[in-house]
């Protein structure tokens, strides 16, 4: 469950959201005159107490949405344990370059801590950034976040440090302000699930490179957006099983999709197709392709293209047998 920032308020919550935690009846009775704990109210500040985050050290889950941040918080990558972040419904146009620190060094002792271990006098020295203490035992298997939502803010680019989030496998990034697919995405390696649904994205640019880097990105929601070509590098993404186009202003797909071996579904609806190239028929294993609102579909030109026999073969022999990965069959168009 998520912890909210008001919960972080209340020291007695060890786990946020546990009823196990929640008064009695009759302690509320011989505790009435006394005032409740107060609720945290960030607003708009650009960074979470130090405070408030040493009582939540079991935290895994937190959810910052509608909480009308600016940015994201300076020091709210560095809380052990967090694996998944909510910061959905913000205001935020910007990630600063250093708010991401690599793993390492999140829990790496700062150099002001080691000077208070050597205090002799037992004094708290000075330190003009707050820094959480070297990773204890019970989280060495921490591996960082897994997955950040990211939605309705005001985000249009991603700065260079984004590529610390090494063991992110759920990203969303609905409802921001791109203009340019961030490839700086692509160079992370644990992704499996990306949406940039409903931005402003005209161009996808990737080398062939980085590209064939990817591995383990299996679910690219690309649709609600501008674009009206996708590169032939995009082809060489060879781990994706499900693409999501739908209403794009897409004139034209690459032509060579064989390294797509593992492509199951492809959503083309609401785009300006009017030819769809045999390769992506023949050369992946799609069984599910979307046309509709497009002119090849409208003029009923797919039934006669290249390749289209075979894949509605393939399609009858495992679409039709029941739900293929889960998708909705009912609104299937081929």
């Amino acid at each position: 469950k998520y912890c909210s920032v008001e919960e972080m308020g209340n020291k007695s919550s060890g786990v946020c959201s546990s009823s196990k935690n929640q008064p009695t009846a009759s302690k509320q009775k011989s505790t009435s005159a006394s005032p409740s704990p107060k609720k945290i109210t960030l607003g708009r500040r650009a960074s979470i107490p130090q405070s408030k985050l040493d009582r939540v050290p079991v935290t895994k889950s937190l959810n910052l949405a509608k909480c009308k941040y600016n940015s994201v918080p300076s020091n709210l990558f560095a809380i052990d344990n967090l694996e998944i972040i909510n910061l959905n419904d913000n205001a935020i146009k910007c990630i600063e370059e250093d708010s991401i620190p690599a793993l390492d060094d999140v829990f790496s002792p700062s150099s002001d801590q080691k000077q208070q271990q050597q205090n002799e006098d037992g004094k708290e020295s000075t330190v003009t950034t707050a820094k959480p203490n070297k990773r204890s035992k019970s989280s060495s298997k921490y591996k960082g976040i897994k997955i950040l939502r990211l939605s309705n803010n005001r985000l249009s680019a991603l700065p260079q440090c984004f590529v610390n989030l090494s063991n992110l496998q759920t990203l969303q990034l609905v409802g921001n302000r791109f203009e340019y697919f961030p490839s700086i995405l692509l160079r992370l390696p644990n992704l499996k699930e990306l949406s940039v649904r409903a931005n402003q994205i005209q161009i996808v640019e990737c080398s062939i490179e980085l590209a064939e880097g990817v591995k383990k990105l299996s679910d690219l929601d690309l649709s609600y957006n501008a674009l009206q070509y996708l590169p032939d590098e995009f082809t060489y993404i060879s781990s994706l099983k499900v693409i999501n186009l739908e209403h794009n202003e897409l004139l034209k797909l690459p032509a060579m999709w064989s390294r797509m071996k593992r492509l199951h579904i492809i959503n083309l609806r609401q785009n300006n197709l009017n030819h769809i190239p045999q390769s992506l028929f023949v050369e992946t294993g799609v069984v599910r392709v979307d046309l509709e609102e497009n002119p090849v579909y409208t003029s009923k030109k797919y039934i006669h293209l290249d390749g289209f026999e075979e894949f509605s073969k393939r399609h009858k022999r495992n679409w039709d047998k029941g739900d293929f990965m889960g998708a909705d069959r009912a609104n299937h168009t081929i």
